[in-house]
């Protein structure tokens, strides 16, 4: 109800077109959990009073996008770094690269590159059975056979070859599926290289008020984009929540691929921790550095319980963007599924 604006979708009005007429995938998967109940009834009602934008049919979008990487993919079956095209993105890289360096060589390639496309070629092929969407899936995995370290990732804002945690997740959900679709054992030893590198970049936090344990994440070992952000210093949290309900979107339990490690107590710990970063204007501990006219809207309540996009290590302060919370839903709705199973 906090995100829904009468007529124009959910968004925080955070920024000029931050507000969409798709709605989170949180409100689709709550009325999958619980349709009778007044919220269930409200929400639908949310999502009846709101008209859906031109081209948001969900096969259409993802039959294009598909079509789009096969026309990208490289003869190796690899996919390269274009900052002049499909990767022009934000400001900090243009200004890195203009004063400073660029972050990456175009036609260069790193694994995330790949695993985004793959990702989006194997969604395309179980959808629709075409073999050519499949044939371009299994080239990327097998051209990225040969990649050990995950980088690529957040190559808006990090160097293209630092290692990364989104890329790992990608990689990891990747080749999951790509098991699934190829039977090819090779992948499945991949998905717990992918999954194990995610301890790379996780540190423990145990607070004195509570007997769990909870894990920030980093989003990237280096130390900056050159000269904006602190990675040395900065958690990121939505990053690594993602990963696992991209998971649970493709109806792939990562935890199935690697059982000599706990990773749905791993999940409960990261997901428990973005709890816990969840904004909430009394305590006055987010500074939006980026977005700094938006400290009123904080301070007023209007962000209450959206989720910070950096925890400062140093400070204990939360910053950044303030992110829409449905992912950290998403987590939540997946630990109550499977302490259900467990019963």
């Amino acid at each position: 109800d906090r995100y829904f604006h009468p007529g124009q979708g959910y968004g925080l009005g955070q920024t000029p077109n931050d507000i969409s007429t798709a709605p989170p995938e949180f409100v689709r998967r709550y009325l999958e959990r619980d349709s009778s109940t007044s919220t269930a009834d409200r929400l639908r009602a949310q999502l009846n009073g709101v008209a859906a934008s031109p081209g948001t049919d969900r096969q259409a979008v993802i039959v294009r996008q598909a079509d789009e990487f096969l026309d990208e993919q490289q003869q190796d079956g690899s996919f390269i770094f274009d900052p002049e095209g499909r990767h022009r993105s934000k400001d900090d890289f243009l200004v890195a690269r203009d004063l400073v360096a660029p972050m990456g060589t175009p036609g260069d390639t790193a694994l995330d590159l790949i695993m985004v496309a793959a990702l989006h070629l194997l969604e395309a092929a179980e959808l629709t059975g075409d073999p050519r969407y499949a044939d371009g899936a299994r080239r990327a995995l097998d051209f990225a056979l040969d990649f050990h370290r995950p980088e690529g990732g957040d190559f808006w804002e990090t160097p293209l070859h630092a290692p990364n945690l989104f890329a790992a997740g990608h990689a990891a959900v990747g080749y999951a599926v790509g098991h699934r679709l190829f039977g090819d054992d090779r992948y499945a030893d991949r998905v717990r290289h992918w999954l194990r590198s995610l301890l790379a970049f996780t540190q423990l936090w145990q607070p004195r008020s509570g007997p769990e344990m909870i894990f920030n994440t980093k989003p990237c070992l280096c130390a900056s984009d050159w000269y904006f952000a602190h990675w040395v210093r900065d958690h990121v949290q939505w990053e690594v929540l993602e990963t696992f309900a991209l998971a649970d979107s493709r109806q792939i339990r990562l935890a199935d691929f690697d059982t000599a490690i706990d990773w749905d107590r791993y999940r409960a710990g990261i997901t428990w921790a973005a709890v816990r970063w969840l904004l909430d204007h009394r305590d006055d501990d987010w500074r939006p550095h980026n977005l700094p006219e938006t400290i009123d809207a904080y301070r007023a309540g209007r962000f209450d319980f959206c989720l910070p996009d950096t925890h400062n290590a140093t400070t204990g302060l939360y910053g950044g963007m303030a992110i829409m919370p449905g992912t950290v839903g998403l987590n939540l709705l997946a630990l109550e599924r499977l302490a259900a199973s467990e019963q």
